[in-house]
């Protein structure tokens, strides 16, 4: 039980979001020999995309709410429910904060790699 919500932590309306970190995992794995920045950046950012989308998604189907039109869809996809702040303030600071993650954990592994160097490196992760 999910003491903050009062949900069960495995439940139905979970589900999306579940099934949302998995693909962004899925992403990190795809772009795992392609270290290049522009491409982990790519990533990082339809990453959030995908979270907010299939995150939302689950709302606007579990939440009686919203009507379960397109209108509805819409609605839960960008202003959300009144009373409440907009649903892309959600997007902003997911794509921001997960950028800002991605730059520096990028900067702190090629400075591990530049005073490593390749050799110790792969030595150090196969013992």
């Amino acid at each position: 039980m999910n003491s903050r919500y009062g949900v069960a932590v495995l439940n139905w309306e979970l589900l999306p979001r579940y099934i949302a970190l998995g693909l962004a995992g899925g992403i990190g794995l795809a772009l795992r020999n392609r270290v290049k920045l522009g491409g982990l950046l790519c990533g990082c950012v339809a990453a959030s995309f995908l979270f907010y989308i299939l995150a939302n998604a689950g709302t606007w189907l579990s939440s009686p709410e919203y009507a379960k039109s397109f209108a509805g869809f819409f609605q839960s996809q960008t202003t959300g429910l009144p009373g409440y702040a907009p649903a892309w303030n959600f997007l902003r600071n997911s794509v921001v904060s997960d950028l800002l993650f991605t730059l520096i954990f990028a900067g702190c592994m090629s400075l591990t790699r530049e005073r490593t160097g390749p050799a110790r490196f792969s030595e150090s992760r196969a013992g």
